[in-house]
C-alpha cells in the first residue's frame, strides 16, 4: 500500500527491457499499461502500430493504427518509414496524451 497499489491499478515495467524490481516498477491504470507497449517480438518494423506491406506489383508502404479504450483506428498509410513512425508518435499524442520525442 505504501508503494501506491491499489485495487484499480496494475503492475508495470517503466522500463520493458529491464526486469521487475522496485526501481523499475510503477502502479498504473490499464490503459497506461497498454500504452507502455513496444514492439511485438515479431515486428517486421519495430515501431508498435507500424506495419509493412508490399503489393502485388513490389511497391512497399507501411500501414499505422493506434487503439485506443479497446478501439482499433487506421491512421493511415505511408510511402517511408520514417513518415509511419511520424504519423504514429502524432496519433499517440492525439490519443493518449504522450509528447512527441
Amino acid at each position: 500500500m505504501k508503494n501506491g497499489y491499489n485495487d484499480k491499478l496494475t503492475l508495470d515495467r517503466i522500463d520493458n527491457d529491464k526486469g521487475y524490481s522496485p526501481d523499475n516498477c510503477r502502479w498504473v491504470t490499464h490503459m497506461e499499461n497498454c500504452h507502455n507497449r513496444g514492439a511485438r517480438k515479431d515486428s517486421t518494423t519495430g515501431v508498435a502500430g507500424v506495419t509493412i506491406r508490399t503489393m502485388k506489383n513490389g511497391k512497399v508502404w507501411y500501414r499505422v493504427h493506434i487503439t485506443e479504450n479497446y478501439n482499433r483506428i487506421y491512421v493511415g498509410k505511408y510511402d517511408t518509414l520514417e513518415e509511419a513512425i511520424t504519423a504514429r508518435k502524432e496519433a499517440e499524442e492525439i490519443y493518449w496524451g504522450k509528447k512527441v520525442v
